[in-house]
């Protein structure tokens, strides 16, 4: 009963990213490096030349092989990890789960098949697959078919009770922003769907749209009222949910016809919803879904499995999409205690882990608030990371390093010139917001060391006031944010650079 998994096409990553950080940076060329000191680049000098303070730059460097220190600057300071929390969260969900951990998504009933009719009730079971999607439920659908049924003769069940149901990510977060949607043991397509407005007859009108590697289909079920009138044109959409469903209402000053993707917020009723649709697809007459706990001692009929959560792992690392990060750690958070009953709660068990597991850091601080990073009060310091690298550096999963696991990088140009037989190399992750840049993994330095680093740029006031300032109606960011985060992108790149040559 255990359903396959076909590879990860480009469609799939392009679905994946869309909800990512920047990709690994390229150092650039060696111009910024001369006349420095014994070609090391001092902090100071690194942040006066990108307008920053050296206060709020952190690093943690040491060499890998034996875990000694080789540099520090704020390395016990709070910084914005942003998307740089997905690296542990990778960690404890390879080392807790492991790495052959597959989530299951089960279709299970509790009558008998006769004549095409299921006598009693199908129940619908989420295991919080990341990588659910249109094609793994009409998958289900169809096994349901090759056993002979028709019709359901008693009602269509949905059940998401294995993990919490939490509407959003992050409170903080534009109301609109596709990359923070509801998380849930049922969540498909990354949980999230194309809007596309047009207007006719003096009226704007909208509709959503479920979109995966090779489905397309209309999703009818979620609701699109017209806003009062005066709304902006730059917020576009209001969440207008009906009950607990979702639904938005829709700016009357909307021009021409264009289209963007909207976060799901009821995620287990979206995903029953969908499936609905493709039992109709396939020719099986069911009623409305119904949430409902499913009953000991239903029959499994189906099941559908993820593919490895290494392959997962890899590819939330490469990508850094929120929601499949979330669900892997939320399982992984699972595993260490209690089921956790929010995002908080889970990432609480992260750090208690990590103190109990990773030794060479005080682990007091650490505070992720959740397993992505799309939050701007979580903390780490450059040690804590530097810790977490060091940990990971001889462990195998399935044969595979967290080396192996991030994306990798070569520098380009003059860098490289003089290093051909043993060339510089960067794996890391990245993580971006507003006023918080970072960068931790390794790199293998020009002269052949392999070294573990975590750099930090953060301007914490600057975040602050921009949290306060927010409206969650618009996707603008503040005023000077953009220039603030190339200034310390630069910053990062200059330091990483010379770090690679110099060491």
């Amino acid at each position: 009963m255990a359903g396959g998994r076909r590879g990860f096409d480009p469609t799939r990553r392009r679905l994946l990213g869309a909800a990512a950080t920047a990709p690994l940076l390229l150092v650039p060329r060696i111009g910024w490096a001369e006349g420095a000191t014994a070609g090391r680049l001092s902090v100071d000098a690194v942040a006066a030349a990108h307008g920053l303070s050296a206060d709020n730059i952190g690093f943690y460097l040491f060499d890998a092989d034996s875990g000694a220190p080789l540099g520090a600057h704020n390395a016990d300071r709070g910084f914005l990890p942003a998307s740089v929390t997905k690296l542990p969260t990778a960690v404890m969900a390879l080392d807790v789960l492991g790495p052959n951990h597959r989530f299951a998504t089960d279709l299970l009933a509790t009558g008998t098949i006769s004549g095409g009719t299921l006598s009693g009730d199908l129940i619908l079971l989420g295991g919080g697959d990341p990588f659910l999607d249109t094609e793994d439920l009409d998958g289900l659908a169809a096994r349901l078919v090759a056993r002979g049924v028709s019709r359901i003769g008693g009602r269509l069940l949905y059940d998401a009770s294995r993990l919490p149901l939490i509407p959003e990510i992050s409170a903080a977060q534009p109301v609109l922003a596709h990359y923070n949607p509801g998380v849930g043991a049922l969540s498909v397509n990354f949980n999230r769907v194309h809007a596309r407005w047009q207007r006719a007859d003096g009226a704007v009108t909208a509709q959503a749209v479920t979109i995966s590697d090779s489905l397309e289909l209309p999703a009818d079920w979620i609701a699109f009222t017209a806003a009062p009138g005066g709304l902006e044109r730059d917020i576009g959409f209001l969440l207008s949910p009906v009950g607990d469903r979702d639904g938005w209402a829709v700016s009357q000053s909307l021009g021409e016809p264009g289209a963007l993707w909207l976060p799901v917020r009821n995620t287990a009723w979206h995903t029953a919803s969908l499936f609905a649709r493709l039992l109709a697809g396939r020719g099986i007459a069911a009623p409305a879904p119904e949430p409902a706990r499913a009953p000991a001692g239903a029959t499994l009929l189906a099941r559908h499995e993820s593919v490895p959560l290494i392959e997962i792992a890899e590819l939330v690392l490469h990508y850094s999409n929120n929601l499949s990060a979330e669900l892997m750690g939320l399982a992984a958070g699972a595993a260490v205690g209690r089921a956790p009953a929010s995002l908080a709660e889970s990432a609480a068990a992260m750090s208690g882990w990590l103190a109990r597991t990773v030794p060479g850091a005080d682990w007091s601080g650490f505070a992720p608030g959740n397993h992505s990073g799309l939050q701007s009060q979580g903390r780490t310091t450059p040690r804590q990371l530097g810790a977490i690298l060091a940990y990971a550096w001889p462990r195998r999963y399935a044969g595979r390093g967290l080396y192996d696991l991030l994306r990798s990088a070569r520098f380009e140009g003059e860098l490289n010139e003089g290093h051909q037989g043993d060339p510089v190399e960067i794996r890391a992750k990245t993580g971006t917001l507003y006023y918080g840049r970072g960068l931790a993994g390794y790199l293998r330095a020009a002269s052949g060391r392999r070294v573990g680093f975590a750099v930090f740029v953060s301007d914490l006031g600057a975040r602050a006031a921009t949290d306060a300032a927010a409206d969650r109606r618009r996707l603008i960011g503040p005023p000077g944010a953009d220039a603030w985060l190339r200034r310390a992108r630069d910053a990062e790149k200059a330091l990483v650079g010379d770090w690679a040559l110099s060491l």
